[in-house]
Formats: structure tokens, C-alpha cells, sequence
């Protein structure tokens, strides 16, 4: 019993000492190839203002947060980032994005840059005017992630998580939510869109299934998000770090997953409102630098060609 218990506590500080060893060569990695892409920045052509994410343009906060992911609901702001937990621009046209978190409940740490407002207790620096999504004939998210990289910090590996994302708002007018207290009708209801561009384990994560899709109703507020991994997903390309994602598809996706959560809208009811392209952690560690975030859309009946 002795060997074996012996045998069992060196193999735990083998793995603990390279684990951790690994986990700080992660961190302590700098990549240095600042060469930024340039692309064409016509602002006609997007709800969102400054998709190149120069600094001085300004449109965009840059913020970071925690929030409730299953257990309760609601999110809180952190105002005394550090050096392990911002997002800041690191030059003029990128923003860097780091998170170092412990185990904190079910506490999920965001860091990022958002634009709009789906939130009344969350005034924005710019709102743009909400975009009715049945007024466009093309809805296209365009993310340029210039870098990325992550660890789980906890030793079993599990519960550590940690992605790479853009949230997308709406808000939906005239929704009929069909649940164990009947069927009810509300005169607006939020919309959240998860779009997950790299993940800890290359999907979403275990309390989502592990799939590439989840979709739920909040309980509090009986909002509806829907999350999906772009991982084998056919409305989407990814070009050397510049992933496009076709939202209208996304939309009609989520609206067929809301029916079958009870959460009935119809697209025409829905607007666009925010947008956020963050990182998070949950006991990890995760960093991202991106230089382009922004939606792309086409009004019915005009020339939106982009060359």
C-alpha cells in the first residue's frame, strides 16, 4: 500500500509540475508579428460604426464583466481591471483582450468591446439606429481574429473554460412564450446570438451539451439566447483569421430553436441593437487580439457590393 501510495503522489506532482509548466509557457508566449491586414472600411455598408476599430474614431466601449451562466441570472461590471483582466487597444487599429480567472461559482469573466445597447441599465458611449433585420437583404458578420491563444488553469482540466466570441443583440417585439405556466404574450423580449470562433475543447462547452448548438430560455427574464460553435457550420469561411458568418441564416436557425424551447417571434419583429465581440473564462487562462469586428448589411432594393 505504501509503493502505491507513493507511486500515486509522485505521479500527481508530475503531472501538476508539467501542467503548470505548460500553463505558464502559454501565458509568458508573445507572438510578435503585428502586420495588420487592411480591408475595405465603407461605413455605408455597416450598422456597426468603425469596423477597422480605430481608437481615435472611437463607437466602441471597451469594458469587462462577469455574469450568471446558469445557477441565477444578471451580470456585473468590473471596474478595477489589472494587468491580467482588460481590453484595450494596442495600437490604432486592434484591440487586445486578456483574462487570468479563478473558480468563482457559476461566474463566467468576459472581457471586450461592445457597441448599442440591448440593456436599459447599460448606456453606451454610441447607439446606432436599430436595424430591422426584415428590411436587409443580406446580414453578414465579418470578425478578423489576428490572434488567439488559451489554457485551463484547473488540474483536472475540467471545469476550466475559456472562448473566443461575438454576441449579437436583438430586440423582438410581440413574443409568445408557451411554458409550464401557460402561454403568455409580451410586448418585447431580448434576443441573444452566441457565435463561438474558438473554444477550450473545439466545441461548446460540457454544461452546453458539448455540442455545437444550445439554446435556452433564461429563467429570470425569460430572454432567449442561442449559442452556436462555427465548427463545422456551412454559413460560414474562415480567411486567414477573417471569419464571415451569415446572420440572417443564424437568425432563421434561432427562430426555429426558440419555437421549440416555447419562444415563438416572427422575424419581422426582430431589430438589431448591440454587438459585442469579448473573451471569456471560467478558471483559465485566455487572450485574443482582433482588428476588425463589425455587421455588414444590404437594404432591399440597393447596390451593397464590396470590392
Amino acid at each position: 500500500m505504501q509503493k502505491i501510495a507513493k507511486v500515486l503522489i509522485i505521479s500527481v506532482i508530475i503531472w501538476l509540475t508539467g501542467f503548470y509548466s505548460y500553463a505558464l509557457a502559454v501565458i509568458s508566449w508573445q507572438n510578435h508579428d503585428n502586420a495588420i491586414q487592411t480591408m475595405s472600411d465603407d461605413s455605408n455598408n455597416y450598422w456597426s460604426p468603425n469596423p477597422s476599430l480605430v481608437k481615435s474614431y472611437g463607437g466602441w466601449d471597451s469594458k469587462v464583466w462577469k455574469w450568471r451562466e446558469f445557477l441565477g441570472c444578471g451580470s456585473m461590471q468590473i471596474t478595477d481591471a489589472d494587468y491580467y483582466n482588460y481590453a484595450e487597444w494596442s495600437d490604432d487599429h486592434s484591440v487586445r483582450m486578456n483574462m487570468l480567472t479563478k473558480p468563482d461559482m457559476d461566474w463566467v469573466y468576459v472581457a471586450g468591446i461592445s457597441v448599442g445597447s440591448v440593456w436599459d441599465d447599460l448606456e453606451p458611449s454610441y447607439q446606432p439606429l436599430p436595424l430591422k433585420v426584415n428590411k436587409a437583404n443580406s446580414l453578414t458578420l465579418e470578425t478578423r481574429i489576428d490572434d488567439w491563444k488559451g489554457t485551463p488553469l484547473s488540474p483536472i482540466v475540467f471545469p476550466s473554460w475559456y472562448a473566443v466570441l461575438t454576441d449579437v443583440w436583438f430586440n423582438v417585439t410581440d413574443v409568445t412564450i408557451e411554458d409550464e405556466n401557460g402561454r403568455q404574450h409580451f410586448p418585447s423580449k431580448i434576443l441573444g446570438i452566441d457565435i463561438f470562433y474558438y473554444t477550450m475543447t473545439g466545441s461548446l462547452n460540457a454544461v452546453m451539451g458539448g455540442s455545437n448548438e444550445f439554446a435556452r430560455v433564461e429563467p429570470c427574464n425569460k430572454n432567449f439566447i442561442y449559442s452556436v460553435n462555427l465548427a463545422d457550420q456551412d454559413f460560414y469561411s474562415n480567411n486567414n483569421g477573417l471569419f464571415t458568418v451569415d446572420l440572417s441564416k443564424l437568425l432563421q436557425n434561432a427562430k426555429e430553436e426558440a419555437a421549440k424551447h416555447g419562444w415563438h417571434f416572427d422575424i419581422d419583429n426582430v431589430e438589431l441593437m448591440m454587438l459585442d465581440s469579448v473573451i471569456e473564462s471560467y478558471w483559465s487562462y485566455i487572450y485574443a487580439k482582433i482588428s476588425w469586428s463589425g455587421i455588414r448589411y444590404c437594404l432591399q432594393g440597393k447596390d451593397c457590393a464590396i470590392e
